[in-house]
């Protein structure tokens, strides 16, 4: 599924149902950059550094993620479903559905970009409306990320 980029102009955009937005800008604080997933395979929790994503091309993403504490650089290959860390250059395939979950989130969110939002749907079906309550533009049926071009109102 590819990412869509959602344009709200004097209409606020609002996301309905299951779904999460995290605010991009050179002023968001660290703790909105994360996304928890779950628990890896090891027993330890992994968390997305939604703030770190830069595609790059043939479907390769640059991203950090946490793994406990420790934060971990690392590059998607979102054609063969692995991403590899690094220094190390060790090569690695989802164990979990947390590291399922962190693969798909990486692989269909855009790039960091101050000014943009992230809103990562978690709970599939949601639906993107116009306006709370208002007509609905589309529904999300999976686990994504999508862009929030209009940034992220105070109300989410």
């Amino acid at each position: 599924m590819k990412t869509k980029t959602l344009f709200a102009s004097t209409i606020a955009l609002t996301l309905i149902g299951s779904a999460i937005a995290f605010p991009q800008s050179a002023k968001a604080s660290a703790d909105h950059c994360y996304y928890h997933l779950g628990t890896a395979s090891s027993g330890q929790s992994v968390k997305l550094d939604l703030c770190t994503i830069q595609r790059k091309p043939n479907r390769r993403v640059d991203f950090t993620y946490l793994l406990g504490t420790e934060a971990i650089d690392a590059q998607a290959n979102c054609n063969i479903n692995t991403w590899i860390t690094f220094p190390e250059r060790a090569t690695n395939r989802p164990q979990s559905r947390a590291t399922a979950d962190l693969l798909k989130l990486v692989c269909t969110a855009p790039s960091s970009n101050p000014g943009i939002g992230i809103g990562v749907v978690f709970n599939p079906p949601s639906h993107i409306r116009k306006s709370p309550n208002g007509p609905i533009i589309c529904t999300l049926k999976d686990l994504t990320a999508i862009a929030l071009a209009g940034g992220v109102t105070n109300d989410g």
